[in-house]
């Protein structure tokens, strides 16, 4: 009887054991967070959003002259309109393959024409460089058996000056892609999967030609790693798409009677002398070195084997004619270092030396970050980019005006807002003169920002300013001028004429959120050897001058005394007031001084001014 009992126990526990075993594996299972994995994306995406608010302002505020922009711009929507690689933005020829081979812009076409806004360019072009970071990441975490070291090296390759110098915040540039596919490719060849890492680097040539020195450099990566067989392969196929692309497709693509080779042109200076190619070395690569190097503490040179990947890029930036080490085309390098940085990080045996050389990094990570960065913090931060003002506003104005179909010659930093039309150039370039349009262009859109600038509009024989019949000219705002046959008009007429010379034949005059805004259609009927001022008051209904405002804008460069007979002038002038000024405005009072004697021209009837009745 005890037997039984004891058995029937044993067997009663047996199953409350299965029970609570069956009931754990129903229960939620408990998820384990990977924290610096967490880590290494807030930091991707800390990197992406702030390079992406940065450089889209910069494009949406009119900050920044994106001209590279507005050329793969204007080469999408020629590609998508049945044009492929078509341009007229750029100055010596009119296909881009004469100059670059990126065949991914095939491929990204189509998109463009579904969406053709510039700013989904700058997002892709900002996350493949954001992705690049991940292989640094794997491979640091991998290396040195911390994942904290690796969520630290992340932090400081996104950090790095020469990341927001060059690429990040320029807009859109091919190249940018490449960064993705070549630093996955080095990673896997480090990780021991060289056949893997070979394949995926070779895609690069996808994308655009200046990668195929980065693969190159991978191919000699494969070689210092004793894979032989695959990196004389990875290695022949870059030279090989490198020679196929400078010595056949690009002068396939020259405009006839062009003989001169850009790629070899660019070489001339060491090709003539070949003793120069010391001395550009001796003059550029101390500078070369410590700006790629230093914020790396210089770990790359412990794992030599990496720093090999990064020699084809950099020595033909080294010896070209110009200077160009400091440009979007180093990007496939500043990657591959970083990831060298890992390696040499590895090759410091033992915890204490291994730590201090991580801490090194991270001092000069961020020496560099507050010396010479253009990201908030940055010794060169452009906070700027984010700021809308008065002169962003005109340049809207200008670019909204522009009909679609239009043939335009724009401002540099203006195109990239209207390149999007199969007839666009950049307004007084330095173009070749085959390829600047002999017709009579339909608008100028010209951004006189400086007096340099202002100079040069007035000088150059193609300016706008000295054709004949004269354009009118149309200032939305300073420093804003457009030429055209088509500008802005007023809606109310009018027949009011200044000296028997300056008519106003037509104007708006109403009041705004900020103030008093007003359209003045002038037209003068000779020309006239004194500068006049046009002045604009805001008077209040017991006759108190509100605020007033001399002009027009270019009155100190073009004013009326360069007008020519006939040229009509329309201007659109704002006047700040504040709440309680603007509530007693009610009337604008116009006048035009004679700045030698300081008295207003009379009017037909002999009245001192004009007065224009203020709407809302």
């Amino acid at each position: 009887m005890a037997g039984r009992r004891h058995a029937m126990t044993a067997g009663l526990s047996t199953l409350q054991r299965q029970e609570s075993t069956t009931a754990r594996s129903f229960s939620t299972p408990r998820v384990r967070v990977d924290a610096p994995a967490l880590a290494a994306v807030v930091l991707g995406a800390a990197f992406f959003v702030t390079c992406a608010t940065l450089a889209i302002s910069g494009y949406t505020n009119f900050r920044v002259y994106y001209r590279d922009l507005g050329i793969y711009e204007n080469v999408l929507w020629n590609t998508a309109h049945g044009r492929p690689f078509a341009t007229t933005l750029l100055l010596k020829n009119t296909s881009h393959l004469a100059e670059h081979v990126a065949p991914v812009l095939l491929a990204l076409a189509p998109l463009y024409r579904l969406l053709p806004d510039p700013r989904w360019l700058i997002l892709l072009h900002l996350a493949a460089l954001t992705l690049a970071g991940a292989p640094i990441y794997l491979l640091a975490r991998r290396r040195l058996a911390s994942p904290w070291a690796g969520v630290l090296v992340l932090a400081a390759f996104y950090l790095t000056p020469s990341l927001s110098q060059v690429i990040a915040l320029n807009g859109f540039y091919p190249v940018a892609l490449t960064t993705v596919p070549l630093t996955f490719a080095a990673y896997f060849i480090l990780a021991d999967r060289p056949r893997r890492g070979a394949l995926v680097a070779c895609s690069t040539l996808l994308l655009e030609e200046t990668s195929a020195l980065a693969l190159l450099g991978i191919g000699l990566l494969l070689l210092a790693r004793r894979q032989t067989r695959l990196g004389l392969a990875v290695a022949g196929v870059a030279a090989a798409w490198l020679a196929l692309v400078a010595l056949v497709v690009m002068p396939a693509f020259r405009p006839p009677g062009v003989s001169e080779n850009r790629v070899l042109h660019k070489f001339d200076e060491v090709l003539t002398d070949p003793r120069q190619a010391w001395t550009l070395l001796a003059q550029r690569g101390p500078d070369a070195a410590a700006w790629l190097l230093l914020p790396t503490a210089g770990l790359p040179l412990l794992a030599p084997r990496m720093l090999i990947a990064s020699l084809p890029t950099v020595g033909v930036l080294l010896f070209q004619t110009d200077d160009t080490v400091h440009s979007h085309r180093i990007t496939p390098v500043i990657p591959l270092l970083w990831l060298g940085a890992a390696e040499g990080l590895a090759a410091l045996r033992g915890g204490r030396p291994r730590l201090l050389g991580l801490a090194l990094l991270v001092l000069l990570t961020g020496a560099s970050y507050i010396q010479q960065s253009d990201l908030p913090g940055g010794g060169s931060s452009k906070s700027y980019l984010t700021q809308w003002d008065e002169r962003s506003e005109a340049r809207q104005r200008a670019v909204a005006a522009v009909p679609a179909e239009a043939a335009v010659a724009a401002a540099g930093n203006i195109v990239v807002h209207l390149a999007n039309r199969d007839a666009i150039w950049i307004a007084n370039d330095d173009y070749s003169k085959r390829l600047w349009p002999t017709r009579r262009l339909d608008w100028y859109v010209l951004d006189l920002n400086t007096p340099e600038i202002r100079e040069e509009v007035l000088s150059d024989r193609r300016s706008p300013l000295h054709v004949s019949p004269p354009y009118a000219l149309w200032l939305p705002g300073e420093p804003v001028l457009v030429a055209t046959d088509h500008p802005p008009q007023p809606r109310i007429p009018s027949h009011f004429v200044f000296s028997g010379v300056l008519h106003l034949d037509g104007y708006d005059a109403q009041r705004s959120a900020r103030g008093v805004e007003a359209r003045l259609s002038w037209r003068l009927d000779q020309a006239i050897p004194w500068q006049y001022i046009r002045r604009l008051e805001v008077i209040a209904s017991d006759s108190a001058v509100l605020a007033s405002q001399d002009g027009p804008w270019i009155r100190g460069f073009f004013g009326p005394s360069h007008w020519k007979a006939g040229q009509i002038v329309v201007e659109d002038v704002q006047v700040p007031l504040e709440a309680n000024a603007l509530l007693a405005a009610t009337r604008l009072r116009l006048s035009w001084i004679d700045p030698a004697t300081g008295q207003p021209l009379l009017l037909a009837d002999g009245a001192r001014a004009v007065e224009l009745e203020l709407s809302w």
